[in-house]
């Protein structure tokens, strides 16, 4: 044998395959490997899922608060008239509150069971869930009226109508500094240039508008707002849960799912701030002895989204202002694997007899 075959003989007999144990080993330590790597994408996944859902119910409930606040805001208002004066209502089957707040339990709803403000949202709202009413005016302009209105007149002569804004049956305020009147339009002004508004006795008590006053051009107008924030059912679900969103509805109007606003909003309680003569107290709808004495408002959502993030069912109880909702209370939440969080918020309002 040369020696390059002998050499070739002595390399080919030093080798050997492995053994069971390093194979073993091996496969043992490629599966630890790959089960390290399937937890850390599945970790990555479920905390991006919580983080998606966190940021969902954050954005949800900063918009619902916001939303709601800048109506609550506005309510009361009617020109330089805002602060002191008080609103003569003249148009037929309507009121002037400014602001009012209901809640239900059982179906029964109180302060107010016959509350003509928001009669078509009384079998909507959620049980157990608060109901806000807003009043305000959405100023149109000064300088409007192109001639003075006195009280034997029954008709508004303005420079223009843009857009067409103010259409028959609209209830109108006409604000001046000492006094604001509610009025019904009985006519089809035009929609643009100079036109006339009729308040005619077919939809009004009376056409006068205040002995022995007039309003000028400076006079303010306004179309009247009223507002209705409350919780319903969207008729939706999603993983298995009723959806319940914040509707925003206008007295008179039938809610329809057009009027929703955010979905998630499970339940919303309301606390307000009635100044007396031992300074401020927040107190529920029912226990409001003067509406014109409330300063403030307070203002709790619960909100949820409908992934199933948690670890375990939700059995917390979530203490919106003076109550508590939980997945046994009435109303309850949804319970489940979602998360939930409350959003609070305390207003001053704006109008309000009081200086503040």
């Amino acid at each position: 044998m040369n020696f390059h075959a002998e050499k070739m003989e002595k390399a080919i007999g030093s080798q050997r395959g492995l053994s069971l144990l390093e194979l073993m080993v091996a496969l043992s330590l490629g599966a630890f490997l790959m089960l390290g790597l399937v937890n850390m994408f599945l970790s990555s996944r479920t905390s991006s899922q919580v983080e998606t859902a966190l940021a969902r119910v954050q954005e949800n409930g900063r918009a619902a608060l916001g939303m709601v606040s800048r109506d609550v805001l506005r309510a009361r208002y009617k020109g330089c008239n805002s602060v002191r004066g008080e609103v003569t209502v003249l148009a037929k089957n309507a009121d002037y509150d400014g602001l009012r707040g209901y809640e239900r339990a059982s179906g029964a709803w109180q302060p107010d069971t016959s509350a003509t403000a928001i009669s078509q949202v009384l079998t909507t709202a959620r049980d157990g869930s608060d109901v806000l009413n807003l009043q305000t005016g959405l100023t149109l302009g000064r300088e409007l009226l192109t001639s003075d209105v006195t009280p034997s007149d029954t008709a508004i002569s303005i420079s223009d109508n843009p857009d067409g804004i103010v259409k028959k049956d609209d209830l109108i305020l006409l604000s001046g500094c000492l006094t604001a009147h509610l009025l019904k339009v009985t006519n089809t002004p035009a929609s643009t240039g100079a036109t006339t508004i009729e308040y005619a006795v077919s939809g009004n008590t009376s056409s006068t508008v205040e002995p022995g006053y007039r309003y000028n051009a400076g006079t303010e107008l306004m179309i009247f707002e009223n507002v209705i924030w409350y919780v319903a059912d969207t008729g939706r679900d999603k993983n298995g849960y009723d959806v319940w969103a914040l509707y925003r509805t206008a007295a008179g109007a039938t809610p329809t799912q057009d009027n929703e606003i955010i979905e998630g909003v499970e339940n919303m309680q309301i606390l307000y701030g009635e100044r007396g003569a031992s300074g401020t107290r927040f107190v529920d709808a029912t226990k409001v002895t003067d509406w014109d004495s409330v300063v403030a408002v307070r203002i709790a959502m619960l909100i949820q989204t409908y992934e199933p993030v948690r670890d375990q069912d939700d059995v917390s109880a979530y203490s919106l202002l003076d109550k508590a909702v939980s997945s046994s209370s009435t109303p309850a939440h949804s319970g489940g694997r979602a998360l939930r969080k409350v959003f609070s918020t305390t207003l001053a309002l704006r109008n309000t007899g009081y200086d503040l």
